[in-house]
């Protein structure tokens, strides 16, 4: 008989960013040995719900992205609150009607930073009733202001080993939630790649290259950037280059200011070069988004450096699956990853703008995609479902 495995997805509601992606690999890939129950957002998209049987636990809570870290973190803390007892009171309908015991596990495929303090109570409340949780930390400490990261890690101590175990995907996090809160952290791969089989280069024509910004219009994404890059590059280049940007605004809070002002730039700026930008507003499909990035030649990863210093990249796995050359910042995963691969990119830091790192990628374009062609198989061979299932599975059955 099949345990049941409820997996939560707190923040799915729509095909943006990687909550879709791993509720349906993990669904896929984990029903041959659970019963899966899968914890959405209220406000998910109908189809999703059908494909996934989906139910929607979780309530939509915006904050303002614009006020000061301690404020944010406030307002980040009150929607944990709210999720919070909606997730108890589902879990104690649940219990009424399921033998629990052995019968039932919990996997949180993202538990930010925000939120690992409801986990301590939730997990003992959960051990209480002998149901196991698996959780993956995917956030850097360095979102949290200096004073509260000490605090983070000392939540973590406050774990039971027993009954909780902890992953996450990339090696550098794991070693710095090891040696500050002394965890052992199975380290994922990141299952982006799995839609690129196969998956051939859309030729762009010869007489233009391809640039895109891909994903949410949020400043840690580095959408406040994109003004002066599109400005300096069709200055220089003129028609060679096209520039598409896809803007979601963030399904967790509004567009910040910046961001905001970046995004009025870039339509003035297309008024101006009509031929040149292409602006699309809004969520994409699955579909659609893997069509974007199959139809660019450069993907541009301007992230933040100090978020993403231990933060993994679901777009540069499928950019480098595909065999697109990225721009990204220097001293950051995604950098020790590039290396690691061999693949094709171009860093950023310092002196060196995002800008002249996408001209160096452009002037030499065809020698950085071949570069980026014979790197494909490596990203394809590290970071498919079927490597992400299997570690899944040799965690749950280690712990």
């Amino acid at each position: 008989m099949k345990k049941n495995l409820i997996l939560l997805s707190h923040g799915l509601h729509s095909y943006v960013g990687h909550e879709y992606t791993y509720t349906k690999y993990l669904k896929v890939g984990l029903s041959d040995k659970y019963n899966i129950i899968i914890l959405s957002r209220k406000d998910i998209h109908k189809d999703i719900e059908i494909e996934l049987t989906a139910l929607p636990v979780f309530s939509k809570v915006k904050y303002n992205q614009d006020q000061n870290i301690f404020k944010k973190v406030v307002a980040l803390i009150r929607r944990e609150i709210k999720w919070f007892f909606e997730f108890r009171k589902f879990m104690k309908e649940y219990v009424k009607r399921h033998s629990v015991g052995e019968g039932t596990v919990l996997y949180i495929h993202t538990v930010s930073i925000y939120n690992v303090w409801s986990w301590v109570f939730h997990t003992k409340w959960l051990a209480s009733r002998n149901i196991k949780s698996y959780i993956t930390l995917r956030y850097s400490s360095y979102l949290l202001p200096r004073r509260l990261r000490s605090v983070y890690y000392k939540l973590l101590t406050m774990f039971d080993n027993r009954t909780v175990a902890f992953s996450t995907d990339t090696l550098v996090l794991a070693n710095d939630l090891y040696r500050k809160a002394n965890k052992e952290v199975h380290v994922l791969p990141v299952p982006f790649a799995e839609r690129s089989y196969g998956a051939l280069s859309i030729d762009s024509g010869k007489d233009h290259i391809n640039v895109s910004y891909i994903g949410a219009a949020r400043y840690d994404k580095g959408f406040h950037l994109l003004p002066k890059i599109i400005e300096e590059a069709i200055q220089h280049y003129g028609p060679k280059v096209k520039f598409t940007i896809q803007a979601s605004v963030s399904g967790v809070g509004y567009l910040e200011s910046q961001c905001e002002s970046a995004y009025l730039s870039i339509i003035d700026l297309q008024h101006l070069h009509p031929q040149s930008i292409r602006v699309i507003e809004g969520d994409l499909s699955d579909q659609e988004y893997y069509s974007l990035v199959l139809s660019s030649d450069i993907i541009l990863l301007l992230y933040e450096g100090m978020t993403y210093k231990e933060q993994s990249s679901g777009i540069l796995i499928e950019a480098g699956s595909m065999a697109k050359p990225v721009v990204y910042p220097s001293n950051t995963w995604i950098q020790s990853e590039i290396e690691e691969l061999q693949a094709a990119g171009v860093f950023y830091c310092g002196e060196k703008s995002p800008y002249y790192a996408l001209k160096e990628l452009i002037d030499n374009y065809d020698e950085y995609k071949n570069i980026a062609e014979k790197s494909r198989s490596k990203f394809l061979g590290k970071h498919n479902v079927k490597a992400f299932i299997s570690s899944v599975k040799t965690m749950m059955g280690r712990y």
